[in-house]
């Protein structure tokens, strides 16, 4: 296990914190957790190499997850219920977005997803109602239950040219719930 203080952290993401002021908010059981600007970081040495986006807190319809904050995955609920955002770019390194994610993110229309995502989370993406096309990453191995469901304007759906069912570990055949009208 690594000992890692808000010092450690802060060099390794130099180029990110030296400008701006951040908040040390305090060690929970192994985790550490910093606030920086409107995202709220964990870090979790206790079990591996665990840096997550466990709250975004900001009002912005364009959110661009910076890359610099090396986390490898994105909290629940880290960005639900929030009717500002419109669009978010996920960083690469980013590998699981847990369950609950972007629920009820009714005005999110564009997500970017990073190359290196494995897994999408149970209803990580509910109830986001402007949605119309998704287009996953080759990498994707999980699709959470009713991760994509209610979304009502989705429209397409592109796996990329070289995903193969047979690479998805899981995915759910009732992942969308909703009425959709075509799957490249």
């Amino acid at each position: 296990m690594r000992n890692l203080s808000e010092e450690d952290y802060k060099t390794r993401h130099y180029e990110f914190w030296k400008d701006d002021p951040y908040e040390y908010t305090g060690t929970y059981d192994k985790e550490y957790r910093i606030k920086k600007g409107d995202f709220t970081i964990s870090i979790d040495w206790g079990q591996g190499d665990f840096i997550g986006l466990l709250s975004y807190e900001g009002n912005d319809k364009e959110v661009k997850i910076p890359d610099n904050l090396g986390i490898n995955y994105i909290g629940n609920d880290a960005f639900s219920y929030n009717l500002e955002l419109e669009s978010v770019e996920i960083p690469d390194g980013v590998c699981n977005i847990n369950s609950e994610a972007f629920s009820e993110c009714e005005n999110l229309k564009t997500v970017i997803f990073p190359q290196t995502l494995e897994t999408i989370g149970y209803q990580a993406f509910d109830y986001c109602f402007s949605i119309k096309e998704f287009s996953f990453p080759e990498n994707l191995t999980y699709i959470g239950d009713e991760a994509f469901a209610q979304c009502d304007s989705l429209e397409n759906i592109n796996f990329g040219n070289n995903f193969k069912t047979s690479n998805v570990v899981y995915m759910n055949s009732l992942f969308f719930n909703t009425h959709r009208k075509s799957w490249k």
